[in-house]
């Protein structure tokens, strides 16, 4: 019985002994402490500026102007962003011969450009191309600062992103008339619509004229009017929630005068010298989509024809 009473204590104190053990707090560890730490592997956090990040959060300078802003503005071409937004300008020689874009006094009127235009993610490097008639545009993106990390070559100074409206999220017919004094008159138009379901289509044309501002003395005529005409064809297709097409094709004819350079007073010149510019003025582009669960395939294939003559 003895023994057996010795046996039991001895029993409960080693109880005891690794109860109280494994309650006691490590050294230099408060009890009352929930913070943990975690060690993870490396972790690489992948984006891309042109599609996915919220422009925001960039860390860099970004002008975004809205359908509504360029309504209001009466803002029909590229040239006419230069009152809107900071640090950006687009130089008028008289026509559109050549229309370089400046951001931060970063720019090249001839040669190889700083600034690149993108619509629809296909690019234009050309100056020749860059003033045209806007048409339906979704908005305008101007990222100020050096881009070629993402975008490439010219880009030092900055790039323009254009979108256009989707037939598949806007639907319906878009009808605008327009003239005033020096004869000028504009029209356009545009239908959007679905062919079905995952396929839509929209299709757009335009005019515009003006008599001119400048009149040649020599030959009693206005020597700057000028003529527009293009138009625009986008189709949508939505083939599976997962992967999506996209082609537009353009096309713009310029046909217009020109004037040297005079005082900023004057409204006459006087010589017997042809004066003109003709622009014809093709793109497309072919845009596909693959989003998957932790990553994005985009692919952008384009095409632009430029001929002119200036006289």
């Amino acid at each position: 019985m003895k023994q057996l009473m010795i046996a039991c204590i001895f029993l409960f104190s080693n109880i005891f002994v690794t109860f109280s053990m494994g309650n006691t707090p490590e050294k230099g560890v408060n009890p009352q402490d929930t913070l943990k730490v975690y060690y993870l592997d490396e972790v690489v956090v992948r984006s891309s500026v042109k599609e996915t990040n919220d422009l925001k959060n960039l860390p860099t300078a970004v002008s975004v102007i809205s359908p509504r802003q360029l309504k209001d503005s009466q803002i029909e071409s590229l040239p006419a962003l230069s009152s809107f937004i900071p640090n950006f300008f687009i130089p008028q020689y008289g026509s559109k011969v050549s229309t370089p874009i400046y951001i931060r006094g970063i720019g090249a009127r001839l040669g190889a450009q700083t600034v690149s235009l993108y619509v629809d993610n296909v690019p234009s490097f050309n100056p020749s191309a860059f003033d045209f008639e806007f048409q339906d545009i979704q908005r305008i993106e101007v990222l100020r600062g050096a881009q070629g990390t993402l975008y490439g070559r010219n880009a030092i100074g900055g790039i323009v992103n254009m979108y256009t409206l989707s037939p598949l999220t806007f639907q319906g017919t878009r009808l605008s008339l327009s003239g005033g004094n020096y004869g000028q008159f504009s029209v356009k138009g545009s239908n959007y619509s679905k062919l079905s379901d995952h396929l839509g289509l929209s299709v757009g044309a335009y005019y515009k004229r003006d008599d001119g501002y400048f009149t040649n003395s020599y030959r009693n005529e206005k020597v700057d009017g000028s003529e527009n005409v293009g138009g625009r064809v986008k189709l949508e297709w939505q083939a599976k929630p997962d992967f999506k097409a996209m082609f537009f094709a353009n096309y713009d004819y310029l046909s217009g005068g020109a004037f040297p350079y005079m005082h900023v007073d004057s409204t006459a010149s006087r010589f017997n010298e042809p004066s003109s510019y003709d622009r014809h003025l093709f793109t497309n582009g072919l845009s596909l989509d693959w989003i998957k669960d932790g990553y994005t395939i985009h692919s952008t294939t384009g095409f632009q024809y430029l001929k002119d003559d200036m006289k």
